[in-house]
C-alpha cells in the first residue's frame, strides 16, 4: 500500500469514527438545549405511535386501538413533572371494547437520564377501568358489599335483587364509553347476562349509564349507585 493510500485510508476511518460520535452525542446535545419539557412531549408522542398497553390488574392489559394526547402541557419540578393532557382512546381489555375521552394528569421521573412515567401512561383510565371491572366482578359474584358507592333506592336494589336471582349468571361488559369530565366520569356500559331463572333462560343485553368519582387513595366511587 502506497503512503498516499494509507493517509486516504486513516482519513476515511477518522471521518467514520467522527460521524459515528456525532450520530449518538448530537440527539442528546439537542434534547439537553430544547430542555426537559420537549424531552418529556417527544417520549409521550413516540409512545402514542408505538401504541399504549395499560397494566389495569387483569390477565390480560388494556391495548390501545388508536390513541391521541391532545392539550398538552408540562410542569417540570427538579427531577420530577407532570402531564396535562386530553386522552382519545380506543382500545380492549379481554372482551371488553373501551372508548375514552378525557383530562389525564400523567406524572412522570427522571431516571437514568429518560423521564419516565411513574404510574404509567394513563392513571385515570386505568382507574376508571379497575372500578368498572370491579363492579363487574361483583355484580356476577353476587356480593356487592366491597363496593364504594351510594346509598341504592328502591329501583336499585330491585334491579341488584333481579340479577342475583339469576343462578349460574355470567355478566359480561361488551363496551364501556368513557367520558371525564372536570368533577365526574360519566360511562355508558353495555353489557350481556346470561344464566337462569326458575322460569326462564336469561340471555339479556343491557345499557347502564354510571357516574363515578375519585376517592381517597386513587379509587373511584359510585355516588349514583352501581345500577
Amino acid at each position: 500500500m502506497t503512503d498516499d493510500a494509507r493517509r486516504l485510508l486513516g482519513v476515511g476511518l477518522a471521518a467514520a469514527v467522527l460521524f459515528t460520535a456525532l450520530a449518538v452525542a448530537v440527539p442528546r446535545l439537542f434534547g439537553a438545549a430544547a430542555g426537559p419539557e420537549v424531552e418529556i412531549l417527544t417520549a409521550l408522542k413516540t409512545e402514542e405511535a408505538r401504541g399504549i398497553e395499560l397494566d389495569v390488574g387483569l390477565a390480560q392489559p388494556l391495548r390501545s386501538k388508536r390513541v391521541g394526547y391532545q392539550r398538552m402541557s408540562v410542569v417540570v419540578t427538579g427531577e420530577r413533572a407532570v402531564v396535562t393532557a386530553t386522552l382519545d382512546f380506543d382500545g380492549t381489555v379481554n372482551e371488553t371494547a373501551v372508548s375514552s375521552l378525557g383530562l389525564e394528569r400523567i406524572g412522570f421521573r427522571l431516571e437514568g437520564g429518560d423521564w419516565v412515567p411513574e404510574a404509567g401512561w394513563a392513571p385515570q383510565l386505568v382507574g376508571v377501568v379497575r372500578a368498572l371491572e370491579k363492579r363487574r366482578a361483583a355484580l356476577e359474584a353476587g356480593d356487592v358489599t366491597g363496593l364504594c358507592s351510594g346509598r341504592a333506592d328502591s329501583g336499585e336494589a330491585s334491579e341488584v335483587a333481579e340479577l342475583l336471582a339469576v343462578e349460574g349468571r355470567k355478566v359480561r361488559a361488551l363496551n364501556w364509553l368513557i367520558r371525564s369530565e372536570r368533577e365526574d366520569v360519566l360511562v355508558t356500559e353495555e353489557s350481556r347476562v346470561t344464566g337462569t331463572l326458575p322460569s326462564r333462560p336469561v340471555d339479556d343485553l343491557k345499557t347502564t349509564r354510571l357516574t363515578l368519582q375519585g376517592a381517597a387513595g386513587g379509587e373511584f366511587c359510585f355516588p349514583d349507585g352501581l345500577m
